[in-house]
């Protein structure tokens, strides 16, 4: 039987791993199986608000990856305008790309600030000419089926670029031994605390 270790072990062993063993842990072990599986049965059941909204999570969680710092409108922006540049190439008129990205980030970001009570203020279509269109008068239209392609490329992109590009790779490094190798200090005084 394989003994399990305790997650302060497990955290201090990954700081060791070498940068590609990182990215595949991450990808293969962790952010697939949770995010894309859970978003494509979702998909599947046609819970497209839910759909949508956790695959706005994984993108905020990918663009601190991206950025090698904690995700913010900013890192939002720029891993949407990389990876799902196409998503939002057509779908606005003037060059709005990073404001139809802002709309996206904000509508979920204020999701969780009402407790999930609230859906993203995005309206949602099953089939539209566009994946992403911001009106001027109805707000950020969403073709759920058009976006979710371009998610999960999204997703198989960055998977590749972390693994093969070096400055990303570097980047991806700092954000996951921030997240996941760092250990966390809790209880008084910054000391490990009990429960």
């Amino acid at each position: 039987m394989r003994r399990v270790l305790p997650l302060s072990e497990q955290r201090t062993g990954t700081v060791r791993w070498s940068a590609g063993r990182k990215v595949r842990w991450y990808f293969g072990e962790r952010f697939s199986p949770w995010l894309l599986e859970g978003v494509g049965a979702l998909m599947q059941a046609r819970r497209h608000q839910a759909a949508l909204h956790l695959m706005l999570l994984g993108l905020e969680i990918l663009s601190g990856f991206l950025e090698g710092r904690a995700p913010d409108e900013e890192t939002f922006s720029a891993f949407a305008d990389r990876y799902l540049g196409r998503a939002f190439g057509t779908a606005a008129r003037g060059g709005r790309r990073p404001a139809a990205a802002a709309v996206l980030r904000r509508s979920f970001r204020r999701g969780f600030e009402d407790g999930c009570l609230a859906g993203p203020g995005v309206s949602i279509a099953e089939r539209s000419r566009y994946a992403c269109r911001l009106y001027s008068r109805v707000g950020l239209r969403v073709d759920i089926r058009a976006f979710h392609r371009a998610f999960v490329a999204a997703c198989r992109r960055f998977a590749d670029d972390a693994a093969g590009d070096y400055i990303i790779r570097q980047r991806f490094v700092r954000r996951f031994d921030q997240l996941v190798a760092a250990p966390r200090r809790r209880g008084r005084g910054g000391r490990g605390g009990g429960a």
